[in-house]
């Protein structure tokens, strides 16, 4: 309802504003008639009738000097000031409110889905993007506009998917998951490219989920779906793909940590994922009180909560423990060119907008924003971040779940390898996994409670032997004096620790 109501003060504002110019324009060319020479023919004609009218005789009037006379300016002079003021207020305003945000990240209000449900509905993102909301791929002499070498837009863009997918090293994959899929451009791209695959899309916009479905089941491709899902709390169980594909969704992403966090969870061991974002530049240093201005304004236009830097995802794909491999780089140099490539399109074929006059006022909005991504991005302050990582194979988790699980059960034995496969299989992997494992009431944790109570009743070599049936033969070596200090922790706190 604001964002409703700042538009339609924002219209009536710059409505208001454009009939004072018009106003201004023709007082100006009224006054400007009024007062330019009169013509000789009608020099002569007044000249006639004062001739014929009686005059009263009149004081002639004080002469003034000639610099005088130069210096006084004249009507058209004052009118012309007054215009150039006038237009030069009107951009002033229209520059403050260009800048000034009006599409700020809102999760409880679906802020981000929201408004691609309106670019998707309206078609005109779709008309000039093409099926791929996302940047193009320009090689050294495509980067200058506005012909870019003869570069298609639309072509620069299946490119950029090319290019992703052989950073992404990933090898003939057979599930494939796409987080903020759009309208389902790469994801039925994917599928085509491997037809043996099973793609999966998701998004939080209702209407590019029916239209990215709509598009599968029109071109014929059957092996690609497209599901609403929010990819904070994906409903996917562990290990269900062995490709995660993401372009261009980390910037919408309240929560960069659980985002990764969430991708490598549904990774299969030895499964690859390749990350596509907008980003902003490393700190130190700091930003300048200008850089800040404009950081906050692309946060707010666009409805992002915030960007970090690529430095930054790297270090989060590091801290999951489940990803190796991890790669990065910035490719802001082939990307750049997509921002007013954008603008051009929109230039040589603008009728879509023209005859649509209720989408000027955003489409006007859209084209400032993009070309202060452009500079930013050009100045360093923008960054395009691309990530690639590797799920460690199953070996590796079961070693990582190995020592977790002999810290956690508190002994210093080895852990059979059937509980511990068992465990990775049906939990993941990852650090999670000591959490879930430590809050877990219905597996070991409830067990061990057993065991406790049982501790009071038995010797120490019938609770070794109890102990290692309750945890299938998961503890050998210092399981007696474990036992006890727990029937001693439970009797001194009573809360069964």
């Amino acid at each position: 309802l604001v964002s409703s109501l700042r538009a339609r003060r924002e219209s009536m504002v710059l409505a208001m504003a454009t009939r004072v110019l018009v106003l201004a324009l023709f007082s100006s060319v009224d006054c400007y008639i009024r007062s330019s020479p009169a013509s000789p023919a009608l020099s002569v004609r007044r000249h006639a009738v004062s001739t014929q009218t009686p005059l009263l005789l009149r004081s002639a009037p004080p002469r003034a000097s000639a610099a005088a006379l130069i210096a006084l300016p004249g009507r058209p002079t004052l009118n012309a000031a007054l215009l150039a003021t006038t237009v030069s207020a009107l951009v002033l305003w229209l520059i403050r409110v260009l800048n000034t945000p009006s599409r700020v990240y809102d999760r409880a209000a679906n802020s981000v889905g929201r408004e691609y449900d309106a670019w998707t509905s309206e078609g005109i993102l779709e008309y000039y993007w093409g099926e791929h909301i996302h940047l193009g791929y320009y090689e050294e002499g495509q980067r200058s506009g506005p012909f870019y070498g003869g570069k298609d837009f639309i072509q620069a863009k299946y490119d950029f998917i090319d290019r992703m997918l052989a950073f992404s090293k990933a090898d003939a994959p057979t599930n494939v998951l796409d987080v903020g899929c759009g309208i389902g451009g790469t994801s039925r791209y994917l599928a085509k490219k491997f037809p043996q695959a099973s793609v999966t899309g998701i998004t939080i916009s209702p209407e590019q989920q029916q239209r990215a479905s709509k598009l599968a089941a029109e071109r014929g491709i059957p092996n690609a779906k497209f599901e609403l899902c929010d990819a904070l709390a994906m409903k996917y169980p562990d290990n269900s793909f062995d490709f995660v594909w993401a372009c261009e969704s980390g910037e919408h992403m309240p929560d960069k940590e659980k985002y990764v966090q969430e991708m490598s969870r549904v990774l299969k061991p030895g499964g690859r994922m390749v990350i596509a974002t907008w980003c902003q530049r490393e700190q130190p240093p700091e930003f300048t009180p200008s850089e800040r201005k404009t950081l906050d304004y692309l946060y707010g236009e666009w409805t992002h909560p915030y960007f970090i830097s690529i430095d930054e995802y790297a270090r989060i794909m590091q801290r999951t423990g489940v990803l190796e491999q991890v790669a990065t780089d910035d490719w802001a140099a082939q990307t750049i060119p997509a921002w007013r490539h954008s603008v051009w399109v929109g230039v040589w074929d603008p009728w879509p907008v023209v005859r649509r006059p209720h989408l000027w006022w955003k489409t006007v909005r859209d084209a400032w924003c993009l070309e202060v991504m452009h500079r930013a991005f050009t100045d360093g302050l923008m960054q395009y971040g691309m990530m690639t990582a590797q799920k460690k194979a199953v070996k590796a988790l079961l070693e990582k779940r190995r020592a977790q699980m002999a810290y956690h059960l508190g002994c210093e034995a080895d852990v059979s390898d059937g509980l511990v496969r068992s465990d990775v299989d049906t939990m993941g992997g990852g650090d999670e996994l000591a959490t879930r494992l430590a809050l877990r009431q219905s597996g070991q944790a409830r067990r061990a409670e057993e065991a406790a109570r049982a501790c009071k009743r038995s010797t120490p070599k019938e609770e070794a032997q109890r102990m290692e049936t309750l945890f299938g033969g998961a503890t050998r070596a210092r399981i007696e004096p474990r036992a006890l200090r727990v029937v001693d922790l439970e009797g001194e706190r009573g809360d069964g620790a």
